[in-house]
């Protein structure tokens, strides 16, 4: 009977994956604040309050306000507070929003109050 000889055949096993690291994110570029942003803002209606906040806190800002664009912002319905804003982001008045609801609260408390003393000097019919 014939012999059997065993062959061993070398069979290259492919090396573990390498561990590719997740790519790291630059951080973020510095926003600019410019005029299409301000429309945006208008645009989804954030309140005037918070777009004035938005133009103060900004780092950076590249407002263009020559005739053509005041005009593209009136007519994009941007209030005449936020372009003067714009003109001057720095120097826009810091107004806490609980004073400014605190005068809201009283002006409707007064109004309510005056309404009742109408209705009650009103003579029955």
């Amino acid at each position: 009977m014939p012999r059997l000889r065993a062959h061993w055949v070398e069979v290259p096993v492919p090396a573990a994956p390498a561990v590719v690291p997740a790519p790291v994110e630059a951080p973020p570029a510095e926003a600019v604040d410019d005029n299409d942003n301000i429309i945006e803002l208008v645009t989804e209606k954030v309140p005037v309050s918070v777009i004035l906040s938005q133009i103060r806190a900004a780092s950076k800002t590249d407002f263009v306000l020559t005739s053509a664009e005041v005009i593209r912002l009136s007519k994009a319905h941007v209030p005449g507070p936020v372009i003067e804003a714009m003109r001057d982001p720095k120097h826009i008045p810091v107004q806490p929003a609980e004073a400014t609801n605190a005068a809201n609260n009283a002006k409707k408390t007064q109004a309510v109050a005056a309404a009742k003393q109408r209705l009650r000097r009103r003579p029955p019919r």
